[in-house]
């Protein structure tokens, strides 16, 4: 069973791989296998998840919160801290 987007992101904007979970079995990792950055699910800020940040028409993962305006890719490899939420 598939959903309508990505559901995490790679927080550095230069990576290739950038985007996770596509299908709802696929595990998101908590940093990007390719370039150690963090992968983040939803805006630091703002908590609007990845999922409905994403343009659907974009093949790369979304730069900027359009909700909240917050940077979510930088342009160099993260610090490597993860901000993948964990639902309680």
């Amino acid at each position: 069973m598939s959903i309508d987007g990505y559901r995490a992101i790679c927080t550095n904007r230069a990576c290739t791989k950038g985007k996770f979970g596509l299908l709802e079995e696929q595990k998101i990792p908590s940093f990007c296998p390719q370039c150690g950055a963090g992968v983040i699910n939803s805006c630091p800020v703002c908590n609007k998840p990845i999922t409905e940040l994403w343009d659907e028409w974009s093949p790369d993962p979304p730069n900027h919160c359009g909700n909240c305006g917050e940077t979510l890719r930088n342009d160099s490899k993260a610090d490597g801290v993860s901000a993948i939420r964990v639902e309680k």
